[in-house]
């Protein structure tokens, strides 16, 4: 019998999920690792451009896709999902939705776990 999934254990497996880029990756950990640090530059970046005014709707769509692309690969799937969502409003004309807010603090705790599992302080 196989013990009951816990909330934290989902919102953690959610947050970051190692054994998904475990399999994107065949096992390698030093690809891993590499893409890892990729995507944390990456999604701050992404971040950070979201966060300019001058951005329109539709370029903030466009980052939000990216972001969600390059978060599905790694296995960050809470912050792919509040991407997602907020590249749906974006492309539904929304000049700042309600789904952006949940951007920063998705971000926050996946890097906060990837650092975890790359060994590294927060």
């Amino acid at each position: 019998m196989k013990p009951a999934l816990t909330e934290e254990i989902v919102r953690s497996v959610k947050t970051f999920d190692p054994h998904h880029l475990a399999s994107q990756t065949g096992g390698d950990t030093a690809l891993q690792r590499e893409l890892l640090i990729l995507f944390a530059d990456q999604s701050t970046a992404i971040l950070s451009a979201l966060d300019d005014p001058a951005a329109t709707p539709l370029a903030r769509a466009d980052l939000a896709h990216k972001l969600t692309g390059s978060a599905r690969a790694v296995g960050a799937f809470a912050l792919a999902e509040a991407a997602a969502a907020a590249e749906a409003e974006w492309r539904a004309g929304a000049a700042a939705p309600d789904a952006f807010a949940r951007l920063p603090g998705a971000s926050e705790a996946a890097l906060a776990a990837i650092r975890r599992h790359l060994g590294e302080r927060p």
